[in-house]
Formats: C-alpha cells, sequence, structure tokens
C-alpha cells in the first residue's frame, strides 16, 4: 500500500500522489497561550523596534521546518529500526518501597532498564506503586487522584508511613557523583499529624541531605517530572486522557506535558520581574537626591569645620531661640484652641438658633393647624348652614305644593257644589214654566213681552259666561304653559352653565395632560425639571435629597384603584425625602424659587428595617402590593407615612364592613371612596366618605390609566361633544325663552280680554235682575216666589264662580311662587357644592400643614440632639484649651530662665533641624575628638564616591534591564520554534504510530483557540476517496483508545524526561486493540534510548508478545486481610 500525504487540515486527506504545493505559514500564538507578549514598564521607541524586530524573527516557514523534522524522524527511525535502544545512565527507578502505604503493609520491587508492566487485579494496590513514586520525588498528594493530603495515603490503622524510591546515578551526566555513587536513595515519612520530611541517601546509605529544595534540583538534573500529567499519567489522568474527546482538554495535556505551560508561566514571571526592576530602578534612582543632599550636608560639615568655636555660641544661640519658639508654638496651639472654642461657640448659637427656628416652625405649623382647623370648621359649618338653609327651601317649596294639592281638593268640591246650583236652578226653570203657563192666558202678551227680554238677558249672559270661561281656560293654559316655560328655562341656563363648565375642564385638563405630555414631571409640581438639576448642584449635609417620590411609584390596575390612591397618598406622591434635617431649609428655597410652595418635604433616615412584620396575610390585597416601587427608600418611607403595608383594599364599602368583621381591625380603603376604621381598643368603628379630587388638583394627574396620547385624543373628542352639547343646549335656551316671551304677551292679552268679559257680564246680570225683579212685580206670589229661590241659587252660583276664581288666581300664584323657589334650591344646591370645594380645599391644605408641621419636629429633635452634642464637644474643647493654657505657663517660665525672649523671624522646625543637626555635630566631637580638616575632606571625598558610584550603576542596571527585556523577547520567539517543533513531531510520529494498524489519520493544532483534534481515517474508509475522517467521538472505543495511544505516545516523543508512567492504558479497549496497543509501546520502548516505561493493566498479556528486555510484575489478588501484597 503507497504511503499518501497527510494535509494539516481540519478536514482533508488527499489521496496518494504528488504532494500540493507548499506555502509558508506564520507560527500564531503566543508563549503563555494565555496572554499576549511581555513589555515592561519603562518600553521606550527603541524598544518597542526591538519588539517589532523579534516580532518578524517569530516568523517561520512551517512546511519547511515539518519536512526538515519528518527527515529527521526518518532517518532516525531508519537508523534504529531493528535495533535495541541504549539504556538510561540516569533518572530511571530501580526499585520502589513502600511501608504501610496505602492498602500495603509492606510491598517492594524493583524495576527493569526499559519496560516495566504491572499486571494485577482490581484492588489488588497496583495502582499505589505509581502514587509511591510520585509522593516519593516531592508530588503533591492531590496529583495523585488518590487523595488530598499526605495523611489519606497512611495504611487504615496506623499513624506512620515512609516510601523509598531508588535512581540511578551513572554516566558522564551523573548528578555529583562524587557525593552520591551511583544512585540516589530517596525516602520520604509522613505522620497521620500531618508532619512530612525527606532523607535523600548516597548509594553508600549516608544522609546527604533532608531538604525538598535539594530533591527539586536532582529531579531538575535529570528532567524527572512527577507532576508532568504526561510522564506519570495516574489512574484518573489516563481515563481522563484516554476518555476525553474535550480539545482543548488535549491541548492542555500537550501544553503542560512539552513544559510549554511552565515556559510560558515563567516567561510571564520574568516578565512582571523585569517591570519590578524597573520599578526598583525608579527608586534607586529616586536615592540618588538623597545621596546627592548626604553629600552636600558633608560639604557643608567641611565649611562648617572651618568654624567650630563659632558654633558653640550659635548652638547656645539657638537653644533660646528653640526655647521660644517652643512658646511660640504652644501660644499658637493655645490661640487655636480658643479659636476652636469660638467655633464651637458659634456652632452652638447656629444650631440653637436652628433649634429656635424649627421651634418657631412647629409653633407656626401648629398655629397654622389651628388656624386651617378652625377655617375648616367654618367652611364645614358654611356647607351645614347652606344645606340647612336649602332644606328650609326645600320644605317651603313642599308647602307650596301642599297649599296647591288643598286647593285643587277645593276645586273639586266647588265643581260639584256647582253642579248642584246648576241642578236645583234648573228645577226652578220647570216650576216657573209650570206657573207661567197658568197664568199665560190671563196675561200672555205681558209675560212674552217679559219672556222675550229675560231670554234675550240670559242668551247674552250665557254667551258672555261662555267667553269668560274660554277665557279663563285659555289663562289657566297659558298660565301653565308659563311655568313651564319658566322651569325648561331655568333647566336650559343651568345645563348651558353646566357644560361650559365641563368644556372649561376638559380644555384645562388638555391643557395639563399635554403639558405632562412633554413633561413627565409636570404631575409632580411646577417645573420640576429645573428643580431636580438644582438639586443635582446644591452640596448636601446627607443624602442627595430623593423625589418627587411619585417618579418611583406605579400603580397597577390604575382604573380601579386610582382615585383612592389619589386621595390617601397624592400628596406624598409630590414631596421629597432628605436623611438629613439641616438639609430642609436648602430644599424648601429650591422649590419655592420654582413655585412649588406646598411640596411636602419627609426627614427620614435611610434606614433598612424589616416591615414584613406588619402585612397581613398574602390573600389581603394592599396599597404595598399593588404598587410597583422602584426605590426601597421610598417604599419605606410610605410604610411610616400610609402605613401601606398594613392597609387593606377593597373594591366597595359592603365588602369593607365584611373584611373589618373577618380582620377585626385596622382601616380599609375602598374603590369606590369611602375609608373604613375598625378600632382594636373599644371596637369602636368610623365610616366616611371620601370626596374625590378635583380635576384642579395636581393630584388629579396622578396614577392615570393607559398612555397619555390616547387619553388627550379621547379629551378632545369629549370636549368637540361638549361644544356641540352647549349650542345645542344655547339653542335650546334661545328657544326657550322667545317662547316664553311670546307666552306672557299672549297671558297678558288673554287676563285684558277676561277683565272686559267681566264686566260686560256684570252689566248683562244687572240689567237680567231689573227685567226679572219687574217681572216679578207683575206676576203672582207663587211665582215670585219661585223667581226668588232661582235667584237666590244663581246668586250662589255666581259668589262660587268667583270663588272658583279667586282659587285659581291662587293657585297661579303658589305656582308661580314655586318657580323662584326651585331656583334658589338650584342654586343653593350649587353654593353647598362650591362650599364643599372650600371645605376640601382648607382639609388639602390642613392635610399638607400637617405633613409640614411634622416635619418641623423631626428638624426640632434633629437639631436638639446636634446641639447637645455639639455642648458636649465644646465642653471637652474648653478643658483641652486650659490645659494648654498651663502648659504655655509652664514653658514661659523655663524659657525665661534658659535666656531672654527673642523675636521668631523662622518656624520652630527649622531652628529644631538646625539645633539638633548642631548638637549631634558638636556631640559627636565631643565624643571622637574634634575632627581634623583633612578628616572632613576625606569623608567629602567618600560621599561623593558613593553618589558617583549609584549614579553609574543606575545607568547600568537600565541597560541590563533592556538587555533583559531583549532576551525574554527572544526567547519567546524560541518558545513559539518549539511548540511548532512539538507540534509537529506529534503529528508525525502521530501518523507513524497509527500506520502500526494500517490507519491513518492527523493531528490539528489550533494554537490560536488552544485545541488539538485529531481525525483518523481507519480501514472501513479506505476505499472512501471523499471520507476526511473520523474524529475521535465517532470512533469505536477501542479504535478511539488505540488512537490516543498513538497521540500518548507521539507526545511522549516529545519529551524529556527518563520515566513514562501509565496507569490502566488498556481502560476502554477490546482485546485486540489492547494486544496492538501493547505491542506498538514495546516497539517504541524497543528504539528509546535512555527511557524507562512503567504500564499497569488490571488484565493479562500475550506471552507470545512479551520480549526479554521487558520485566512484568504480577501482583497478588487482593486479600485486604493479608500482612503484604506478593509479587
Amino acid at each position: 500500500m503507497s504511503k499518501r500525504t497527510i494535509a494539516d487540515s481540519d478536514n482533508e486527506f488527499p489521496q496518494a500522489g504528488p504532494s500540493t504545493p507548499k506555502r509558508a505559514r506564520r507560527a500564531s500564538g503566543s508563549p503563555s497561550s494565555a496572554g499576549s507578549r511581555i513589555r515592561s514598564n519603562e518600553s521606550t521607541s527603541e524598544e518597542q523596534s526591538d519588539d517589532d524586530t523579534s516580532d518578524d524573527r517569530a516568523s517561520l516557514d512551517l512546511d519547511a521546518l515539518e519536512e526538515h523534522i519528518r527527515s529527521h524522524i526518518d532517518a532516525t527511525r531508519l537508523a534504529n529500526k531493528g535495533r535495541l535502544g541504549t539504556i538510561g545512565q540516569k533518572g530511571i527507578i530501580e526499585s520502589v518501597e513502600m511501608f504501610e502505604f496505602m492498602c500495603h503493609k509492606h510491598l517492594s520491587f524493583k524495576f527493569g532498564d526499559r519496560f516495566n508492566f504491572i499486571i494485577g487485579r482490581n484492588g489488588s494496590g497496583k495502582s499505589a506503586v505509581l502514587t509511591a513514586i510520585t509522593v516519593a520525588l516531592g508530588g503533591k498528594a492531590n496529583f495523585t487522584g488518590r487523595g488530598s493530603g499526605l495523611k489519606s495515603f497512611i495504611r487504615e490503622g496506623q499513624s506512620i508511613s515512609e516510601v523509598t524510591v531508588t535512581l540511578k546515578n551513572d554516566g558522564d551526566d551523573a548528578y555529583k557523583p562524587g557525593i552520591f555513587g551511583k544512585r540516589i536513595i530517596i525516602t520520604r515519612r509522613f505522620t497521620a499529624q500531618g508532619a512530612s520530611s525527606y532523607k535523600i541517601l548516597s548509594d553508600q546509605k549516608v544522609l546527604v541531605s533532608n531538604k525538598k529544595a535539594d530533591l527539586d534540583d536532582i529531579c531538575d538534573h535529570m528532567s524527572i517530572q512527577v507532576e508532568n500529567p504526561l510522564n506519570v499519567l495516574t489512574q484518573d489522568s489516563a481515563r481522563k486522557f484516554l476518555g476525553t474527546t474535550n480539545e482543548k482538554d488535549k491541548y492542555g495535556f500537550f501544553l503542560r506535558g512539552t513544559q510549554l505551560q511552565q515556559l510560558s508561566d515563567e516567561y510571564e514571571l520574568i516578565g512582571a520581574n523585569i517591570n519590578t526592576t524597573n520599578i526598583i530602578l525608579n527608586r534607586k534612582a529616586g536615592d540618588l537626591p538623597d545621596l546627592k543632599q548626604a553629600l552636600d550636608v558633608a560639604q557643608r560639615e567641611y565649611d562648617d569645620g572651618l568654624k567650630a568655636q563659632e558654633l558653640r555660641g550659635r548652638q547656645a544661640r539657638l537653644r533660646i531661640e528653640l526655647a521660644w519658639a517652643h512658646c511660640d508654638e504652644k501660644e499658637k496651639e493655645l490661640q487655636q484652641c480658643f479659636k476652636v472654642v469660638a467655633d464651637s461657640d458659634s456652632r452652638l448659637a447656629k444650631l440653637q438658633e436652628k433649634v429656635d427656628e424649627s421651634k418657631k416652625q412647629v409653633e407656626d405649623a401648629s398655629q397654622e393647624v389651628r388656624d386651617l382647623e378652625a377655617r375648616h370648621e367654618a367652611a364645614q359649618d358654611e356647607v351645614n348652614r347652606i344645606k340647612a338653609g336649602r332644606e328650609t327651601t326645600v320644605q317651603e317649596a313642599l308647602a307650596k305644593r301642599r297649599e296647591i294639592k288643598n286647593l285643587q281638593n277645593t276645586e273639586r268640591e266647588m265643581n260639584i257644589t256647582l253642579e248642584e246650583y246648576k241642578t236645583a236652578i234648573a228645577h226652578y226653570d220647570e216650576q216657573l214654566a209650570l206657573e207661567a203657563a197658568k197664568l199665560e192666558q190671563a196675561s200672555q202678551a205681558q209675560r212674552e213681552e217679559f219672556q222675550a227680554r229675560i231670554d234675550e238677558s240670559k242668551a247674552k249672559i250665557a254667551a258672555l259666561e261662555a267667553d269668560l270661561a274660554s277665557a279663563a281656560t285659555e289663562r289657566d293654559r297659558l298660565i301653565g304653559e308659563n311655568t313651564t316655560a319658566d322651569q325648561q328655562e331655568v333647566q336650559a341656563k343651568n345645563q348651558v352653565e353646566t357644560l361650559q363648565r365641563k368644556m372649561q375642564e376638559i380644555t384645562e385638563e388638555i391643557a395639563a395632560s399635554s403639558n405632562q405630555e412633554h413633561d413627565r414631571l409636570a404631575a409632580f409640581g411646577s417645573n420640576m425639571t429645573a428643580v431636580l438639576v438644582a438639586i443635582k448642584q446644591q452640596r448636601w449635609f446627607g443624602d442627595v435629597p430623593v423625589g418627587p417620590l411619585g417618579m418611583y411609584v406605579e400603580l397597577e390596575d390604575a382604573a380601579k384603584w386610582g382615585d383612592i390612591m389619589r386621595i390617601s397618598i397624592g400628596h406624598q406622591m409630590r414631596g421629597f425625602a432628605i436623611t438629613d434635617a439641616r438639609d430642609f431649609g436648602p430644599l424648601k428655597s429650591i422649590l419655592q424659587r420654582h413655585k412649588n410652595y406646598a411640596t411636602p418635604i419627609i426627614v427620614s433616615e435611610n434606614d433598612k428595617f424589616d416591615y414584613h412584620s406588619g402585612e397581613p396575610p398574602p390573600a389581603y390585597l394592599t396599597p404595598l402590593r399593588t404598587l410597583k416601587i422602584s426605590n426601597d427608600y421610598v417604599r419605606r418611607i410610605l410604610i411610616n407615612s400610609s402605613a401601606i403595608e398594613r392597609t387593606y383594599l377593597a373594591a366597595h364599602w359592603q365588602d369593607a364592613e365584611r373584611l373589618m368583621d373577618e380582620r377585626g381591625h385596622g382601616v380599609v380603603l375602598t374603590s369606590d371612596c369611602f375609608r373604613v376604621t375598625r378600632y382594636q381598643i373599644d371596637n369602636g368603628r368610623k365610616s366616611e366618605a371620601l370626596s374625590r379630587v378635583h380635576f384642579k388638583d395636581p393630584r388629579s394627574r396622578l396614577f392615570q390609566d393607559g398612555n397619555r396620547t390616547s387619553q388627550i385624543s379621547k379629551l378632545r373628542e369629549d370636549l368637540v361633544n361638549a361644544q356641540h352639547h352647549v349650542k345645542q343646549a344655547s339653542d335650546d335656551l334661545q328657544r326657550c325663552r322667545q317662547h316664553q316671551a311670546h307666552l306672557r304677551q299672549a297671558l297678558t292679552e288673554c287676563k285684558n280680554n277676561g277683565r272686559r268679559i267681566n264686566g260686560q257680564l256684570n252689566q248683562a246680570k244687572s240689567a237680567l235682575d231689573a227685567i226679572e225683579e219687574e217681572a216679578r212685580n207683575e206676576a203672582p206670589i207663587s211665582i215670585a216666589a219661585l223667581q226668588d229661590a232661582k235667584k237666590e241659587n244663581e246668586e250662589a252660583k255666581a259668589d262660587l264662580l268667583r270663588q272658583f276664581t279667586d282659587l285659581q288666581s291662587t293657585k297661579v300664584r303658589l305656582e308661580s311662587d314655586l318657580v323662584p323657589l326651585q331656583e334658589k334650591i338650584d342654586l343653593q344646591k350649587e353654593e353647598a357644592r362650591q362650599a364643599e370645594e372650600r371645605r376640601q380645599a382648607v382639609y388639602d391644605q390642613l392635610d399638607l400643614v400637617v405633613v409640614t408641621r411634622e416635619n418641623a419636629i423631626h428638624a426640632q429633635k434633629h437639631y436638639a440632639t446636634e446641639l447637645e452634642k455639639e455642648q458636649r464637644k465644646r465642653d471637652t474643647l474648653q478643658r483641652d484649651a486650659d490645659k494648654v493654657r498651663d502648659e504655655f505657663e509652664d514653658w514661659i517660665i523655663k524659657a525665661e530662665k534658659i535666656g531672654n525672649k527673642v523675636e521668631m523671624l523662622r518656624p520652630r522646625e527649622t531652628i529644631q533641624r538646625e539645633h539638633d543637626a548642631l548638637t549631634r555635630g558638636l556631640d559627636q566631637r565631643d565624643q571622637t575628638h574634634p575632627k581634623t580638616l583633612a578628616t572632613l575632606r576625606k569623608e567629602l571625598e567618600s560621599r561623593h564616591l558613593a553618589f558617583e558610584t549609584v549614579k553609574k550603576d543606575v545607568r547600568g542596571l537600565r541597560t541590563l534591564n533592556k538587555a533583559l527585556h531583549r532576551s525574554l523577547q527572544l526567547r519567546q520567539s524560541r518558545w513559539e520554534e518549539w511548540r511548532a517543533i512539538c507540534s509537529i513531531s506529534c503529528k508525525i510520529h502521530f501518523q507513524y504510530n497509527l500506520a502500526n494498524r494500517g490507519y491513518y489519520g492527523v493531528v490539528i493544532f489550533n494554537h490560536d483557540k488552544q485545541t488539538l483534534k485529531i481525525k483518523v481515517q481507519t480501514d472501513d474508509q479506505i476505499v472512501s476517496s471523499q471520507d476526511n475522517g473520523k474524529l475521535p467521538i465517532a470512533l469505536s472505543g477501542g479504535e478511539k483508545s488505540f488512537s490516543t495511544i498513538c497521540l500518548l505516545l507521539a507526545l511522549w516523543e516529545t519529551l524529556g524526561c527518563p520515566i513514562r508512567c501509565l496507569d490502566e492504558f488498556d481502560v476502554f479497549m477490546d482485546e485486540v486493540n489492547r494486544q496492538i496497543s501493547a505491542k506498538l509501546l514495546m516497539d517504541t520502548a524497543r528504539s528509546s534510548h535512555g527511557k524507562q516505561y512503567i504500564l499497569i493493566t488490571p488484565l493479562g498479556l500475550d506471552p507470545r508478545i512479551i520480549e526479554p528486555w521487558v520485566t512484568v510484575q504480577q501482583m497478588a489478588d487482593p486479600e485486604r486481610s493479608r500482612p503484604a501484597a506478593q509479587l
């Protein structure tokens, strides 16, 4: 089978044939795959140029490098083919011995120089061998994966354990052969108490050292890396390496196994040390001024040596000057104490003013509360008075209606009596007709004449009465219609005024809503944006004021709960909160400057108290649960001021009553604006209706439901409808007034016509009476009697008609009187509404003033506390000042004893330094005898030399540090080259290892992403020219384990450690792959030079594949009760 070219790509397996053209590739990544190239803090432009040069040198022709390495590997494999590699002279393990270690009481055996198999069933303690090697050579316990500490390795029931490893130390490169000889014996002993110690012995078992550092030197010299995950693969590490498909984990094994990761970390540490060196250099350069100063001091001492005698006198004068300088400083300290006391007095006065001011504010607020309560009481009295007056007017109107009702009853009785009179008159007419028939023959002509005259008069009277009745009917109709028209005119007028007020309200609400749409803070007060800017720019004693509080509060289901929330917490929503009472005045000034005169200011500490204990069970709705409050400080303010956590919410007044019956006591607010209170002490109760917030009240714009644009559109539609209704109502009012004028004119004409007809009727009745009187005088007595009776009934009938007419007039008058009474009732109703609004306004103002008084009370307590603290502080300061004064007076007395007072022209520190320097110099002269001028000159030269030496050293070290920096860059480039060499070597050996089973594959390194990926083409893929191979996850268990073993062997070829240990290499393999892998491992070991292999497996091996140079150690079956494992 021809060899195929393996491409360095993610998804290509080129077929057999000519190689594809090669291209130059630049090595990517950096020494710290986890970081970029290190630069010192002192990098100059020149150093930057050097770095760039180093980066250019890092460019590698990877294809050429791979070709070179492949040629070298091919040559080496060809040269070693069929030959047995050389035995290692140093660093290989000759023997291991364990005492009370893990499951072994005592276990010891020797290793072969080349290849070693340790075979034993699970539980036989074979993995303890690798653990013992790791622990003995200085490895950490947690690296073994068998325990978190050394004491976990001590056999159960024992208190001490010991492991010993013997290393070969022969050849030309042996470690200190004159001391250790041809082997080094390393013993590590540790106890259950956590103690651990080393013994490093020579081949003669002479103790050479017990230091861990010496063991590290030995391991470094022999390239032994017990904690390298690829050198010693413990059972857990082996399982992880053989079983993992994670590309980053494999890449991490590669970096740590080749020590590239350690080098990268060390380079980072070197870079950090270079930076630290720069800092030290800068600090050392900072010592130059001190050396220069010391040089100047030496120069001055030399100059002063010529004036030694003069300095004695100068010392005495300085002592006097120093004494008075101390007094001068003490005097200044005393003055400062007096100033501090005075400042404290000033603060006390200001605090007292604040206390008095806050007290006055409390008194003023209390007085204002009393005044407002009086005004509220007066307003309530006015409301009651207007309601009482309206009640009186209503009663008067009811009395008028009762009189009209009585007149209607009398009218019915009069109609009955009138019918009786008409019946009697008809009866008398019949009697008179009979009597007239009797006298017909006697005085026919005369009677006919009288009768004709009487009939004519009666006919005229009947016609006039009919006209009068018709006129009266028309008059009554016109009066009724006029009364109705008056009522309609009043109703139309009231409707026009009501609609005009509604239209004005809608217009104002549109303006307010538009303003709020452009300024979301408009609902909280005037020019709130400017207020918040001013608050931000102001400096405060406490925290920055928080507000308006409504900015942090939203209401769920505003359509249902908006009215009651506006009533209950509307004022607080427009308020601000401060944590320091001293900020009350500045904040109030800012608010008033922007025309916010009634904005509440709440003084409250930012106390994170727990309020959950005051809440009712979750089944009950409270304002806290229906409000979304984004600021915890605002939430606690509302809890303190409005008890929103324990106030209940209910839909209706009846629901609130039932809830109070259920809970026993508390306060309930309802969506129909009722407050129901049940007291706990006497089980008293109170229910009160709350007035809804008027649209002109700023609170009306809080807790609005829906977006502002749709609300404004709805209001504008309402305005158009209101304008239309106003026009219709105005037209109706105009028609009512025109109709009313027409009716009044017709009524006047009707009344004049009735008076005219009544005059004619009276004249006709007088004429009839005269004719009848004349006829009676001519008639017989019986006829005359009948005629008198008839006349009497007719007169009674006429009198009844007059009474009826008077009754009708009285009825019309009463009905006319009802019209102004109804108007008065409507007027009083409007007055009552306005009075109620004035009362509510006073009540709202009273609510604000009560909050202001509470704030003033808080401020008064705060300032009183501060005054008390300042008074105690002032007393302390006064005691300190008295103490300083006593010290000053004592110092003056002592200074006068030293010398007369001198004028202070310079600071005491200057005098002190000069005096101390002079004193030290003179004392030194006194102790060591006066120095000669030559001695002083010598000291001057010495300090000059020290200064110049340090200066030269700093310059030289800077040059050295730059050279180190360039060297680090060069090493980083070499690191990248070595990484490229290791990765290429790994890829090539991996291909050769796979070829042992007829597989082909590729190792794909991505140094930028830090991944290592392998693809394998198995036998079943060879026939497909388009198959790019399988990832490990797609391979069978045996194929994947075999591929991973091939990768491990390829990685081992890049390592310098003479020891290669692997626990349970065949953990995931079937028997075929296991035998092939074992054969591959032994073949690799055969051609290896100076390497020792130690492999552990729980299964046996085919004896046919075991070669003579392979050592097989068979562990005894696990028997925990046996004293020791047997080989």
